[in-house]
């Protein structure tokens, strides 16, 4: 059974190309009228903007612009669609959301953060004032939202940090938005407070909303999560007393192997397919100190990638025990200081397995929870999943085992 109603390949048929074109009945208006009207979880919104950023026509990037903006209305804000593609005469804006006097003035770019200029954004806020639609300055926030953080974004961070903006301009991903957006549908979050977390100190809000992301996560898990407990111990769903052979020849139980789900997101110097690839070309990975399942792992156990926006991209079983010790190449040691070998790698970046709707409606993890609801919680950090949900995850790919 069909979980979404509507996939966005087949919505955006459907309504035809997205322009600017006016009228009360354009592709653009329905596109717009539909997502009002029958996308109201952030869980389908979630796999739609998914869905875009694995494109890279004129299409997806304008539908991406149109879900940023309705995401923004699932907040609570009072939102103003804005154009495609600039025209003289008009002002240029991607969207404005209003929170009572307040207003953010919002541009959404795919990636390619290098060709932005701040003066633009900047320019749209000053020709909204003029136009009486924003109060005043400091009423008033700049926030550019990006699908695909490249190494640009920092090149932009200085440009907003260094040149004075920054009480004015802010950056966040479209996962950023997303997750925010969770949490206000989620009730745990007000518009009002969402609102706050878009507006402190610093450039961007990745950092505040990955810590209340956590705390969801946490909560959100299986009830037999032991609080304060940094081993992440879950019950594994219906488990099935079966035998499994690791490459080493030994066998154990479905319940004794761990298996785990862990994420990777872009960064804005390297491209989480690197960061993988990095890593475990290295025969390494690397876990934080509070890492679900870190203290429980050891040979033998499944690991499952997953590429934040795209989907599970690549497995590993693991080969030793996590120890202090760095990984030659790897960055960021410091707040990932648990490392341990792996073997039997596979990748299929060019076949990743997605986690929309229908998937995460056979899965024991989601088992008495709407598949439609918001599911950041579930890829935000690492999650010990079950044998059956392991193998529907990758797809049935499981590392090849070795001959010795």
């Amino acid at each position: 059974m069909s979980i979404i109603p509507i996939s966005l390949d087949q919505l955006l048929m459907l309504v035809g190309e997205l322009s600017d074109r006016p009228g009360n009945d354009t592709a653009r208006d329905r596109f717009r009228q539909f997502l009002a009207t029958s996308v109201t979880s952030l869980g389908t919104v979630r796999d739609y903007v998914n869905v875009c950023l694995t494109r890279s026509d004129t299409q997806y990037n304008r539908a991406l612009q149109d879900l940023i903006n309705h995401t923004g209305r699932l907040m609570g804000f009072e939102v103003e669609f804005g154009r495609y593609a600039g025209t003289p005469g008009e002002i240029g804006h991607d969207g404005l959301w209003l929170a009572d006097d307040f207003a953010i003035v919002v541009e959404v770019k795919t990636t390619d953060a290098y060709s932005i200029k701040t003066s633009t954004l900047l320019g749209y806020m000053n020709a909204l004032i003029d136009a009486g639609k924003i109060a005043s300055a400091d009423k008033a926030l700049g926030l550019y939202v990006f699908g695909r953080p490249d190494a640009g974004l920092e090149q932009l961070e200085g440009s907003i940090a260094y040149g004075g903006h920054a009480h004015r301009l802010r950056i966040a991903t479209a996962d950023d938005i997303l997750s925010l957006a969770e949490l206000v549908q989620e009730d745990l979050l007000t518009r009002n407070e969402a609102l706050a977390l878009l507006r402190p100190t610093g450039v961007r809000v990745s950092t505040v909303v990955g810590v209340l992301n956590r705390i969801v996560g946490a909560l959100s898990q299986d009830s037999n999560v032991i609080p304060g407990d940094d081993s992440g111990e879950l019950a594994q769903a219906d488990p099935v007393p079966q035998q499994a052979e690791t490459s080493s020849g030994t066998t154990e139980t479905a319940e004794d192997r761990l298996y785990l789900l862990t994420p990777v997101a872009n960064e804005p110097d390297r491209p989480a397919e690197e960061i993988i690839r990095t890593l475990l070309g290295r025969g390494f990975y690397v876990f934080g100190e509070r890492t679900p399942g870190r203290k429980r792992l050891k040979p033998g156990d499944m690991l499952a990638f997953y590429e934040t926006g795209k989907g599970v991209v690549a497995t590993a079983e693991v080969a030793s025990t996590p120890e202090r010790k760095r990984v030659p190449g790897f960055k960021e040691s410091e707040r990932f200081p648990w490392a341990f070998k792996v073997k039997n790698v596979n990748y299929f970046f060019d076949d990743p397995v997605a986690i929309d709707a229908n998937l995460r409606a056979r899965l024991n993890k989601f088992k008495n929870r709407n598949p439609q609801s918001p599911w950041s919680w579930f890829v935000q950090g690492t999650a010990i999943v079950d044998a059956h949900d392991f193998a529907l995850l990758t797809g049935g790919r499981y590392p090849v085992q070795d001959d010795a």
